[in-house]
């Protein structure tokens, strides 16, 4: 929920609640109101009528508003007031009325004295309230949209623009990011905190991007030395076979760095985002070309190649996709049995690499962790996946590796 919607919301159920707080104020205030106006009418009609009685006056009677009413004997003198429904002849229904019965003792005599006026029934004027409230309230509510998206479309347009320019912007542009100002101070402090944290991430990528350059040259020109020193040496005719042993096995551990120093720069390259021409490639013709590649790798295993290939366009740095196919198809084929299977399928914006395998796999999302394989006692450094992983998380495609008894599966759905 936007956060425009949810203030709003708020305060909606806060006006509504205190609007219906108020109508139970303003209906409690008119009635006591109204009864209190009419018990002062009906003593004032109760005194007329008492003035009448001392006077010798004939008080008629006026059913059901006006009854007097001689008593037998003298009693106690006594008053009560209360609201009351009764039969109305003359309307001929039943009416609301403010009744006020009282005993007064007159020239030594005892009256039953009742006083009645017709009052409206609060059902009446609730509803007559309660509609005026609904049209107030919907009026509210209108009004309280229109206001806060006037208001907001000024006060947040540059919280948004500065949004959708932080979406836009990449890290390694080698431009600073620009934010619109705002006079709010809260958006004023957010634009310098963002501006902060944009400008080291900047200058942290720069320092980065300029290691990996750096750490690619002096450390592959070393082990470059190293290898051509160590196959001069092996040139040598007077060594002894231990002696070419242990060249033999330095020179088989430097190349095997050289690789892995070559595949970490590379990985930290992709997570750095420093790939970042793109253009679009046809997948299928890009598979093809690594299948032609391979092909004395599939013939040497004996591996039955099938195929479903539809034309799709991918738009991916170049370099990427042939990193990724090659990884993907490359694993494929090594992991693969003699006379094997391997099934490439491009269907429904995915692309699906299944073969068979002799090497169980207990968890296999965990295959995408570097330095993790299936088999350990591999060349292998365990890096292919995890390459793949960074180019699919890249450019947002959901990669999964399943496996089901001899067969295993990848799936990338771009």
């Amino acid at each position: 929920m936007k956060l425009l919607y949810k203030t709003s919301l708020i305060n909606i159920i806060l006006a509504s609640s205190l609007l219906f707080v108020g109508c139970a104020f303003l209906y409690i205030l008119m009635t006591d109101t109204l009864e209190a106006e009419l018990d002062e009418k009906l003593l004032v009609n109760k005194e007329r009528v008492v003035d009448q009685i001392k006077k010798g006056e004939e008080i008629t009677s006026i059913r059901p508003i006006i009854k007097v009413h001689l008593l037998d004997k003298k009693t106690h003198p006594d008053m009560d007031i209360r609201s009351t429904f009764l039969y109305d002849p003359t309307e001929e229904q039943v009416e609301f009325f403010r009744e006020l019965k009282s005993i007064d003792n007159i020239g030594g005599k005892s009256y039953r004295i009742t006083i009645r006026q017709v009052i409206l029934e609060p059902r009446d004027y609730v509803k007559r309230i309660g509609f005026a409230i609904v049209i107030i309230w919907f009026v509210l509510i209108i009004g309280f949209f229109l206001i806060n998206w006037k208001l907001s479309s000024n006060i947040w347009r540059p919280f948004k623009n500065n949004l959708q320019t932080l979406k836009d912007y990449k890290i390694g542009q080698n431009e600073l990011v620009q934010l619109e100002s705002s006079k709010i101070k809260e958006f004023k402090e957010l634009n310098d905190v963002i501006s902060e944290l944009t400008n080291k991430a900047a200058s942290d990528y720069q320092s980065l991007k300029e290691f990996t350059e750096n750490a690619a040259h002096e450390i592959q020109t070393p082990l470059a030395i190293i290898q051509s020193k160590l196959e001069e040496a092996l040139q040598q005719p007077d060594l002894t076979e231990i002696q070419a042993n242990c060249i033999s096995s330095a020179l088989t551990a430097s190349q095997r760095l050289g690789k892995l120093n070559q595949t970490l720069l590379f990985l930290t390259k992709i997570e750095n985002k420093q790939f970042t021409e793109e253009d679009t490639y046809q997948l299928d013709l890009e598979i093809d070309k690594i299948l032609k590649l391979m092909k004395d790798f599939i013939v040497a295993k004996n591996i039955s190649l099938e195929t479903s290939i539809k034309t799709h366009p991918i738009k991916i740095n170049h370099l990427l996709l042939e990193t990724l196919l090659f990884n993907l198809i490359g694993n494929a084929i090594k992991y693969n049995i003699e006379n094997g299977i391997l099934k490439i399928k491009i269907e429904n914006n995915s692309l699906i690499i299944s073969n068979l395998s002799n090497e169980p796999v207990e968890s296999p999302e965990k295959m995408f962790n570097r330095f993790t394989k299936a088999d350990q006692s591999s060349s292998s450094h365990g890096l292919g996946l995890a390459i793949v992983q960074k180019i699919c998380d890249q450019y947002g495609y959901r990669i999964s590796y399943t496996t089901d008894e001899k067969w295993h599966q990848i799936e990338i759905i771009f």
